[in-house]
């Protein structure tokens, strides 16, 4: 009996520990992160993106329309795991030139963008902008582009 009464008391433990974590992020704003990729391409060009998560969910395929026509951008949400692994692969190309990237992952994006990781495709590549003071804005140049 007595080890049944201490199992219990384990469980709830567990359960409150697991509870208290769950509202620290709720409260705190982390719990769930919005990546924006927005299209800023010249000539009114569209963009397409592929992303794929580290643990195999597979977002689809989407146009990305041109920001300065449509004012519209892509945008997923999604909560990092507990194991701070998160991690998004995605592909984006268009007319010119195309790049395989990691728009996120948890331990170079927790602290330089927050809950709000913003993309912008341009002709010269991609640019992650930085929310955080200290942490500077990502460039990435089109690997493949013929200027």
């Amino acid at each position: 009996m007595f080890l049944s009464i201490s199992m219990k008391h384990v469980l709830l433990v567990a359960l409150l520990v697991i509870a208290f974590w769950e509202a620290y992020f709720v409260e705190k704003g982390e719990c769930r992160v919005f990546l924006t990729v927005r299209n800023s391409l010249s000539d009114n060009l569209n963009a397409t993106i592929h992303c794929k998560s580290g643990d195999g969910k597979d977002l689809g395929v989407h146009v990305v329309p041109n920001y300065f026509i449509d004012r519209e951008a892509y945008q997923f949400v999604f909560k990092p795991n507990i194991s701070n692994t998160t991690l998004y692969l995605c592909g984006i190309s268009w007319k010119k030139a195309s790049i395989v990237y990691v728009l996120y992952s948890y331990k170079r994006d927790n602290k330089r963008c927050d809950s709000d990781c913003q993309w912008d495709i341009q002709n010269r590549g991609l640019v992650g902008y930085s929310n955080e003071p200290g942490f500077v804005s990502i460039n990435v140049k089109w690997p493949n582009h013929a200027n």
